[in-house]
């Protein structure tokens, strides 16, 4: 038994030594090798220093190049750009200098005034949140719309008119307070102010029906307890006389056709709107 244990003993011995002795040949064949491959990129550097030439030459703009005694690089500039004009000229004088120039017919440019530029897009911005929506089962012919889709046609209404008051075109004092909710909490509306007005109106088919908004902007007076605040907002009129199935779009919220009046044979639609945190708020009124 002792014998056989001394005899595997020895065999691992001899592995682990011939392993040893491996390693030690595998390294320094590998140094042999790198001293080779570097000996080997010091004689080809040696010989294109010696058939290269580092030159500076004018590609546009001055760069360094590598040439031989058979590869040589042409020099190239930039081309001068320059106008020539033939014709009448006129002179502009400034300071104490004079140049010619073409001559061109005056004109006086005028800006819009800042209100009325402001007003136009405020206009177009607000004709944009309203659609009056039609169901493509209608038997009436629409005489344009904007866009539709699979189920609807939409019509966006023009604005006709804008106005506004100094400081404002209406205000009102609620005796009884509407209530709402915000956020989960109760909220009284004691009034309002009201400082721009636009008036919106479009014709939805050849029988002369026609779709039409009146919208107030401003501000809500608002209670909470004792706290008092203001909130953005307005409210929106709505009014059409098509009979047919259709109905109102704000900010991407269908809130209906609205309440038929027997007497005048139209709809209508009183919807309130506060913004909270940058995001409209909807209240239709019944």
């Amino acid at each position: 038994m002792a014998e056989e244990l001394d005899r595997v003993i020895s065999k691992i011995q001899d592995y682990i030594n011939r392993i040893i002795q491996d390693v030690i040949t595998i390294r320094a064949k590998h140094v042999d090798a790198s001293n080779k491959i570097i000996s080997k990129m010091k004689e080809m550097m040696d010989y294109m220093m010696d058939k290269y030439r580092y030159v500076t030459k004018k590609l546009y703009d001055y760069v360094s190049v590598v040439e031989t005694d058979f590869a040589t690089l042409s020099e190239t500039y930039a081309p001068n750009i320059y106008l020539q004009y033939t014709g009448p000229k006129m002179a502009l004088t400034y300071d104490t200098e004079t140049i010619y120039v073409p001559q061109v017919d005056v004109f006086v440019f005028e800006p819009l005034p800042g209100p009325k530029v402001l007003g136009e897009l405020t206009a177009e911005n607000v004709s944009n949140f309203i659609l009056f929506r039609v169901t493509k089962k209608t038997t009436y012919t629409l005489v344009g719309y904007t866009f539709e889709d699979i189920h609807s046609r939409y019509v966006r209404l023009k604005c006709i008119e804008a106005r506004g008051g100094t400081p404002f075109i209406e205000s009102a004092e609620f005796t009884s307070p509407k209530y709402i909710t915000l956020y989960g909490a109760v909220f009284a509306v004691k009034g309002y102010e009201m400082t721009t007005e636009y008036e919106l109106q479009a014709k939805i088919t050849k029988e002369d029906h026609y779709a039409y908004a009146k919208i107030r902007v401003g501000r809500w007076k608002i209670e909470k307890d004792t706290l008092t605040v203001w909130l953005d907002g307005g409210y929106v009129y709505l009014e059409t006389n098509f009979p047919d199935n259709a109905s109102w779009i704000i900010y991407g919220f269908d809130v209906g056709k609205g309440v038929y009046h027997s007497e005048r044979n139209v709809w209508y639609l009183l919807v309130d709107i506060y913004y909270v945190a940058g995001r409209p708020i909807l209240i239709v009124q019944t």
